[in-house]
């Protein structure tokens, strides 16, 4: 009844493209249980998808990236978030023809402690904010919102999506916490610290779509 209102919900608010991907949920939170708040976004905004367990299933190969056009990989909040098996399947699946959403604090790290940040996902990572920080959308259409976040530098293939905002000599001023390329998106926050499940379907919509 939950999933159906929601959709009912979707088809007078987003679905004027609807979007048919169908998206991998890798869950790699190590049980805590971040997984609910994406898979009500996903569900407001109408994007099929797989849930896969790291903590229940083991990890996932090439073969189960592969069923599915794109992957949304959740992070644990750790350093150590991934695997260096996990990360070479990523590695290879990007390689081919797949395309992946990573998103978490401390992803940005995660992504750095198996080389995938410069390699695939456009940033090179620089730190992470232990206080909030005003976060804004810098493409598109306009959303702000306070978190923890990770952050990096831009490299020449990949595009800001989202920055620190502040004031001008705070060193955090404009750096970057969200990058887009052409195969990936990677965001330095958990997507609970968007403050409403429209802004956060909103957003998973556009990535998915923007891919």
């Amino acid at each position: 009844m939950k999933k159906f209102f929601l959709s009912c919900i979707v088809s007078s608010v987003f679905l004027i493209q609807p979007v048919f991907a169908q998206v991998l949920l890798v869950d790699g939170d190590r049980g805590f249980n971040y997984e609910k708040d994406y898979e009500y976004a996903l569900q407001m905004a109408g994007i099929s998808y797989t849930h896969w367990d790291i903590a229940k299933k083991g990890e996932p190969d090439l073969l189960d990236l592969e069923k599915h056009q794109v992957t949304l990989w959740i992070t644990d909040g750790s350093r150590y978030a991934f695997s260096f098996n996990e990360a070479k399947v990523l590695a290879h699946y990007l390689q081919k023809k797949g395309k992946a959403i990573v998103m978490g604090y401390h992803s940005g790290e995660a992504l750095r402690e198996v080389w995938l940040d410069q390699a695939f996902f456009g940033f090179s990572y620089e730190g992470s904010t232990l206080d909030k920080k005003l976060l804004r959308k810098f493409t598109g259409t306009h959303l702000t919102f306070l978190a923890q976040t990770d952050y990096g530098t831009q490299e020449r293939e990949g595009y800001k999506y989202f920055e620190i905002e502040g004031d001008f000599h705070d060193p955090f001023y404009g750096k970057s916490c969200g990058i887009k390329t052409s195969k990936t998106f990677w965001f330095g926050f958990d997507i609970k610290a968007i403050p409403d499940l429209f802004s956060q379907a909103q957003l998973l919509f556009d990535a998915v779509r923007g891919l």
